[in-house]
């Protein structure tokens, strides 16, 4: 009898461990998530949709699509029917799905990553009244690197461990110097030194400089240059100063805007796992520049979350001659959701009806 108490014991508490492992965010986590901060994201107005591209087969060109369960985001919802265009274009909205209701909703790329070392692209559907971006064909783009690139500097570091402890004492902490205080001069400055410096083609001009003057009066500023940091503020560990010169380079604001993304999903994690020591979470992020005269061409920003056997690795690559989207506040939410559902064994299962070799019309 006795050795049954204690093998029932046992087993509540091998379930009571179980339970405290789970990755859980609290509403103001998912609050803060979906909220735009510093207003840099075009507020999410409309409903939208979410599909998770696996691909699958020897040769990786079939492809499951997915969709999650549920979603925190009331905004969200089911989509019923994918429409594949598989023509070569040079706009930023590619695929077109429809919910059960026949309301249509354009397809823009969201987020390239690996969940346990398969290739997947999350794509987030949006309705064609909050579909807003700049196509490539507006703006003429180099074929290969650009021509400076053989010269520039390359700054970055390999996968750092996000310290939990660090990023709640961050949070409470205020910069002591702004940016334009650390490096002398503001990052639109720093952009005029290199246009002076640097004789560049035609069209890699137009390119590096497109939209600065885009936009007037608007809110949508994404082409204005800031000083972008390598590792962010918050997630640096505290024997790090990340205000200082050797970790920010002059970029537009868009490029700021894609990797605070991620680091807004790493950050809430890792308060998660702070607030939960039992929850055997890794959190890792690398980030790389390629500068010159403190102006980023180029830059690759990777995360990296682990929880027992699920791995899921974001890839972020930047440059200037890229097609642009503008982000959406609910971006955040969709990513923490897709990780937070995988490394608690609760993969996207949910599909939708596939139609391919069609012609995209808007």
């Amino acid at each position: 009898m006795l050795a049954y108490g204690y093998r029932l014991l046992g087993s509540f508490s091998l379930l009571l461990q179980r339970r405290r492992s789970i990755l859980h965010l609290s509403s103001s986590d998912w609050n803060f998530l979906g909220a735009n901060s510093y207003g840099r994201m075009r507020k999410m107005t409309e409903p939208y949709g979410v599909l998770l591209e696996k691909t699958s087969g020897l040769s990786g060109t079939s492809s499951k699509w997915l969709q999650p369960n549920s979603s925190p985001d009331p905004l969200a919802v089911p989509l019923h029917t994918l429409t594949l265009h598989t023509e070569p274009t040079r706009k930023t909205y590619c695929h077109k799905a429809t919910d059960r209701n026949g309301h249509v909703y354009l397809g823009r790329k969201a987020l390239d990553l690996r969940i346990s070392g398969i290739p997947s692209t999350l794509w987030i559907f949006d309705s064609p009244q909050e579909a807003f971006c700049i196509s490539s064909s507006s703006f003429p783009m180099s074929s290969g690197q650009h021509s400076l690139f053989e010269h520039t500097e390359r700054k970055g570091h390999l996968l750092w461990d996000v310290d939990p402890d660090s990023v709640a004492i961050r949070t409470t902490l205020k910069r002591t110097r702004s940016q334009r205080q650390v490096m002398g001069q503001t990052a639109h400055q720093a952009y005029q030194n290199f246009l002076q410096t640097h004789a560049l083609p035609p069209h890699e001009y137009q390119a590096l400089f497109r939209g600065l003057n885009e936009y007037p009066g608007k809110p949508f500023r994404d082409f204005q240059p800031e000083w972008c940091h390598l590792y962010g503020y918050q997630l640096s560990p505290l024997d790090k100063e990340p205000q200082c010169p050797t970790n920010l380079g002059a970029a537009p604001r868009w490029w700021n805007n894609e990797m605070f993304i991620c680091e807004k999903v790493l950050g809430v994690l890792a308060l998660a796992v702070y607030r939960d020591r039992t929850l055997d979470l890794k959190i890792q992020f690398s980030s790389t520049f390629w500068v010159l005269d403190r102006v980023a061409l180029q830059g690759l920003f990777i995360t990296q979350i682990q929880k027992a056997l699920t791995t899921i690795t974001t890839f972020q690559e930047l440059h200037c001659h890229q097609p642009l989207l503008f982000r959406r506040s609910s971006d955040s939410t969709v990513i923490a959701q897709l990780i937070v559902d995988h490394v608690n064994a609760q993969p996207w299962e949910k599909s939708v009806c596939v139609k391919e070799n069609q012609r995209l019309k808007r």
